[in-house]
């Protein structure tokens, strides 16, 4: 009776812990990446994104084909850059193309008003030269201008009369 009460008490004990036991805890140490193949239905220890094997291969393709893709990239920035920079400088030339000839057409124009003016400056200087001295010029001034007032004079005495 003792063996029966001590085997129904231990039964007892048992059951209850058998019954209520938690599902198995799996631990998984999620600072190391893996991939673990998982069948439709089945529940997954951990929250994630679950992947196809064709979503496999892309990722795996895309990695693969990564610095291709850089370097393709890179490429043509550079050579897009390098056509930028090449039409400023085009631009840049064919400006300056421009403002040289047109400062060139300046210089010409000035250059012939400096040979026009000194050819002015010659003849004014030639000009000078045979001209009359100033005395001669106050000469005839003075005598023109006495025989001005003396005819005035007698114009006048004569109406007077």
């Amino acid at each position: 009776m003792k063996k029966s009460i001590v085997s129904a008490l231990i039964v007892a004990m048992l059951a209850p812990s058998i019954s209520f036991a938690a599902p198995p805890v799996i631990t998984v140490d999620l600072s190391e990446s893996f991939m673990v193949p998982i069948k439709k239905g089945e529940t997954a220890p951990f929250g994630g994104v679950l992947i196809s094997p064709g979503a496999a291969a892309q990722i795996s393709a895309d990695y693969n084909s990564f610095n291709e893709r850089v370097k393709l990239e890179v490429k043509s920035a550079a050579e897009t850059e390098i056509a930028k920079k090449r039409f400023e400088l085009q631009e840049q030339q064919s400006k300056f193309t421009f403002d040289k000839a047109v400062l060139e057409g300046k210089i010409a124009t000035k250059e012939q008003q400096v040979k026009d003016f000194d050819l002015e400056n010659k003849k004014l200087k030639q000009e000078l030269k045979d001209a009359p001295e100033r005395s001669t010029w106050f000469g005839i001034g003075f005598f023109t201008g006495l025989a001005t007032t003396i005819l005035t004079v007698f114009a006048v005495g004569s109406l007077a009369k």
